[in-house]
């Protein structure tokens, strides 16, 4: 174990093993301190986080030495961390997503990009968004060292804001190669000193930075923009005021870049809401609207007043997906803003009620749901008040959001349920209903007049599932639904419904059990299968209704979903067995074919004939074997189908089909001498010695019949594994195999293999030859 020496202590450290040893060591970053290069072996990241501009770095690696796409040089100057300059590869549309494949950079159009590219200035930036401890390895190396470049010297800085808090340096005397220096981190971290949470937030500075007010100045225009973006890439809260004058700066770029200074300056910036809120009105470049909504975001609760603005500015510039950033900015106002104590309330319905997109309904739906009952009075008056059915499926998604608490709302829902004419916002607002739940029967009524309108099956589903979630009451209501509806899509909601009761739904069974004799649509007859799964229907009535529920539907999910609830051991009738046999030729595929053929096999003899006319019809040899192995568990009551199963294993071309079958047909009896000609072919045919030895059993089952083909084959086996698997067979018939006496005297003398000879000469005796004799034979 190296060891790494500082004065006055040595401290043992751990070397990575093989398995902990990165694939590919990743070109590290550089750090500049006083005037002496290392390596800077964290991953800094080059932005602070949310930053709007992190959509412009979305990098693709050029190796895998590269897989961060970018190398970045820092320095420390005066105790602070400064991004001097990193040049990285990014797609030409900068559309690459995060984390892009090298070998894709290859084949595609990328450009180089850099400190002027990303942060907008050429000098030096002040990280002041980094904290954390870092590893530093100097770059000039010890000589002679084993495993790699062993750097001089190592140095941990602890940083918070930028600033250092704590160092240590250290001479790397236990010679630690670079690609395993990780391996000190726990060394430094009890060395260095604790000095409270890195979280933290900074003081602000003790006065505005110099020359900020005469740069965001009107006159300022003339000052270049590289320039601009570097002063204000060092402001701090002291300089609020300065900056909150310059968004009045005829430059749309200065602006923006303002609004990012106010964002990074966070909850301290809370006085800029009002000018940022202007100017949100009035912005009309995408980026600038991200950059201001970043800001927003990061002041939180106290931007509240903005947050309508800015929800009806971002959807109206970046649309539905609201930009990479931008909805995400949107998202952390909404958390922040419902979260606060108190929350407010009014802010959010009113943004709520301005939403036109599904995003950001979510999101705002789920922020007053967070807020609970409190949330109630005001979304009960958005909800009467709402003038189309977007409103009304905002207002409702909140409601839902709150759950059993918004029962006061349930008349209002219902009223705007009835008033809706859209049917996904119908859609909403029943599941609304749903998820408050209803409190009377009265309220069946109401819903059953909305149901009978609807025609889109996800309405359907949402309403009937409302009518549901009042569980027993509401389950003579369905009933009379499923008897008055016509088309299959308001049948198969009302079926779904009901299997969602559960088991006190089963005083629907008779209309379930009539629905399904009759039903065609493959999703009703589906959800008739789940429903009799749900309401824990008779096993033999479910187990129907799922066998044709497969062979109705072709959805994987959906068919391995019916076949893991199939029951075992149900009894069905025939043409269920049909339908179960059927569909294994047709479909089974894997774990669902095993499965099916176990449940098969578990039917007993009624199931025997069915797979009889099915392995004549078996397309390949893998559903043969299942259809085999289902005969092979129902056991001996399955011997009618031996000739079919002789049939199968003469037509099979692969010796693990083969193996299989022959188990099986062991399981299930002893073929007849009807079944020689075939055996005695696959005996002939194969070349794998487990074939031949199981298949010989089964010959030698048979009797007098098998003793001339065996005694043929005797004699022409191509190889003494074989010779011992018929004489084996010979042997099991004792007497009855006299004839084939000369045969195995005549091999024995012949055959100079030790197994082969001890086989014949136990078959010789087993037949009745004297033992004297077949001792002159052995030696």
């Amino acid at each position: 174990m190296p060891v790494l020496r500082a004065p006055g202590r040595a401290v043992t450290m751990h070397r990575f093993t093989d398995q902990e040893r990165p694939m590919t060591f990743q070109c590290p970053d550089r750090l500049e301190i006083e005037g002496k290069d290392y390596f800077l072996l964290g991953c800094p990241s080059l932005l602070p986080p949310g930053d709007p501009r992190w959509d412009w770095c979305r990098f693709v690696g050029r190796s895998t030495a590269d897989a961060r796409g970018y190398r970045a040089h820092w320095a420390i100057r005066r105790g602070a961390l400064f991004l001097t300059s990193f040049g990285g590869t990014v797609g030409s549309d900068r559309s690459t997503p995060p984390g892009g494949d090298f070998r894709a950079a290859r084949s595609q159009d990328t450009v180089q990009v850099g400190l002027q590219d990303i942060h907008e200035t050429d000098e030096p930036i002040p990280a002041r968004w980094i904290a954390g401890d870092f590893l530093c390895a100097t770059s000039d190396s010890i000589d002679g060292a084993s495993g790699g470049p062993a750097p001089r010297q190592f140095r941990m800085l602890r940083l918070r804001h930028g600033l250092i808090i704590a160092e240590a340096t250290f001479e790397n005397q236990g010679r630690i190669p670079l690609t395993h220096a990780r391996s000190v981190d726990a060394y430094f971290e009890s060395v260095l000193p604790r000095t409270g949470d890195t979280r933290s937030k900074p003081a602000a500075g003790p006065s505005p930075m110099p020359g900020l007010s005469q740069v965001m100045a009107a006159e300022g225009a003339t000052v270049p923009g590289s320039r601009i973006a570097s002063v204000l890439w060092q402001s701090s809260p002291a300089d609020l005021d300065g900056l909150v004058a310059g968004l009045s700066h005829p430059c749309t770029d200065v602006r923006r870049w303002i609004a990012y200074a106010i964002g990074r300056i966070g909850a301290d910036g809370a006085p800029a809401v009002p000018a940022l809120h202007a100017m949100l009105r009035t912005a009309g470049d995408p980026e600038s609207v991200r950059a201001i909504v970043y800001a927003l975001a990061r002041i939180g609760a106290r931007a509240a007043p903005a947050l309508t603005e800015a929800v009806r500015v971002v959807e109206a510039t970046h649309g539905a997906t609201h930009g990479w950033n931008a909805s995400n900015h949107i998202g952390d106002l909404i958390k922040q803003v419902s979260s606060a104590t108190p929350p407010a309330i009014a802010d959010l319905v009113e943004s709520l009620l301005a939403a036109r997109y599904l995003g950001t309904q979510c999101a705002l739906a789920y922020g007053l749901g967070q807020v609970g009952a409190a949330a109630l009075p005001s979304l009960i008056d958005a909800l009467r008040r709402a003038s189309d059915d977007r409103q009304r499926a905002a207002v409702a998604r909140a409601l839902g959001q709150i759950g059993r608490e918004g029962g006061p709302a349930l008349a209002d829902l219902l009223d705007a349920l009835e008033a809706a004419t859209d049917e996904d916002a119908s859609c909403t607002i029943a599941e609304a209903i749903r998820h408050v739940g209803l409190r009377s029967p009265a309220s069946l009524a109401r819903l059953g007049r909305v149901f009978r309108r609807l025609q889109a099956d996800k309405a359907l589903q949402a309403v009937a599932a409302a009518m549901a979630a009042l569980g027993r009451p509401s389950i003579a209501v369905l009933r009379e639904e499923l008897a008055a509806a016509q088309q299959a899509p308001a049948r198969c909601a009302i079926v779904t419904a009901l299997g969602g009761i559960g088991p006190p739904a089963a005083a629907a069974l008779p209309s379930l059990i009539a629905l399904a004799d009759t039903a065609e649509d493959a999703p009703l007859i589906v959800a008739i299968a789940r429903a009799f799964h749900h309401v824990e229907a008779p096993a033999g009535i479910t187990l129907t209704a799922q066998i044709r529920a497969l062979r109705a539907t072709d959805c994987s999910s959906t068919r391995a979903e019916i076949i893991t609830a199939m029951p075992s051991g149900a009894a069905v009738g025939i043409p269920a067995l049909h339908g179960l046999v059927e569909t294994i030729v047709a479909q089974s595929r894997g774990a669902d074919g095993r499965r099916l053929s176990v449940l098969l096999g578990g039917m007993g003899p009624a199931a025997v004939d069915p797979v009889r006319d099915g392995l004549v019809r078996a397309p390949n040899d893998d559903v043969r074997v299942l259809l085999i192995q289902a005969l092979g568990s129902i056991g001996p009551a399955a011997r009618p189908a031996i000739g079919s199963i002789v049939a199968s294993l003469a037509r099979a071309r692969q010796d693990s089909v083969r193996l299989q079958i022959i188990d099986e047909l062991r399981r299930i009896g002893q073929p007849s001498a009807d079944h020689l000609h075939d055996l005695v072919g696959v005996l002939e045919r194969t070349t794998f010695l487990p074939i031949w030895w199981r298949l010989s059993l089964l010959l030698g089952g048979i009797g007098e019949p098998a003793v001339e083909p065996l005694t043929r084959l005797l004699h022409k086996a191509p190889s003494d594994d074989l010779r011992r698997a018929v004489a084996n067979a010979l042997g099991q018939m004792g007497t009855l195999a006299s004839p084939a006496a000369p045969a195995l005297v005549s091999v024995l003398q012949k055959t100079h293999d030790a197994r082969a000879r001890n086989v014949l000469a136990s078959a010789a005796r087993k037949i009745g030859i004297f033992l004297t004799r077949t001792r002159s034979y052995l030696t």
